[in-house]
């Protein structure tokens, strides 16, 4: 879980409005859900990212899903459901 945060809070995505915020009290939580499961004899990171109309305006849907493909990527991670659905 470290590591993704790591990744979560570099430079390209850190205080990106599309990963929730709070702004003059204003609060959108974050439509991206993670948690760790055991699978077999190893731990993996679940991903669980919803489309949800925001309060405000609509934030870069664009960076969601280069997030989500930037860790498909550097942890061999695997579609379940829902991989061809257009972030933009």
């Amino acid at each position: 879980m470290k590591a993704f945060w790591s990744v979560l809070r570099s430079d390209s995505y850190r205080d990106n409005q599309v990963f929730g915020f709070v702004d003059r009290g204003h609060r959108q939580a974050s439509p991206l859900h993670l948690r760790i499961v055991k699978l077999g004899k190893g731990y993996h990171i679940l991903f669980a990212a919803f489309q949800v109309q925001f309060a405000s305006q609509q934030p870069s849907w664009g960076m969601m899903q280069k997030l989500l493909d930037e860790c498909k990527q550097k942890w061999e991670g695997e579609w379940a459901f829902g991989g061809d659905v257009p972030w933009q």
